[in-house]
């Protein structure tokens, strides 16, 4: 099961509104179709995803409705996170995913990839073909910080 989770915040000029965070989840084995849920955050400007458990909990009784059963392996990607917030998205929002893992597998969660894409990198590339573009954005070291558990 394939994730991806951002939140989004209002402009400069608009400090005290609430970010919003969205997360999506692929219901099939292929990755081809998607569902997706989405939260307002209370604090203003938090870039961690607050309702993060809560979530992933519908999300992946979403995909047991779907196929009878609960994935094996989840690829979580965290986009939008500098580098200054990698220590606070991880204790917060791992622990939010074992959280919701705990109450749909008991003892036995699925093995989790959780993979942050870096913000305001200035790595680019030629253009020498969407494929190798694609390959080295998602594995490249300076774009991405890997957490496996």
């Amino acid at each position: 099961m394939v994730f991806g989770a951002d939140v989004f915040h209002s402009g400069r000029t608009e400090q005290s509104k609430p970010s919003i965070a969205a997360v999506c989840a692929s219901m099939d084995p292929a990755a081809t179709i998607y569902s997706g849920r989405h939260s307002v955050n209370q604090e203003p400007r938090n870039e961690t995803i607050e309702n993060l458990e809560g979530m992933v909990v519908e999300l992946l009784k979403a995909f047991q409705n779907k196929n009878r059963r609960l994935p094996q392996r989840v690829l979580f990607y965290r986009d939008g996170v500098s580098e200054g917030q990698f220590k606070k998205v991880i204790e917060h929002e791992v622990e939010a995913i074992r959280k919701a893992f705990k109450r749909g597998y008991g003892d036995k969660p699925p093995k989790l990839t959780f993979l942050i894409v870096q913000k305001r990198h200035y790595t680019r590339y030629p253009s020498i073909s969407l494929y190798i573009l694609f390959h080295f954005d998602v594995f490249s070291i300076r774009l991405c910080f890997l957490f496996i558990i």
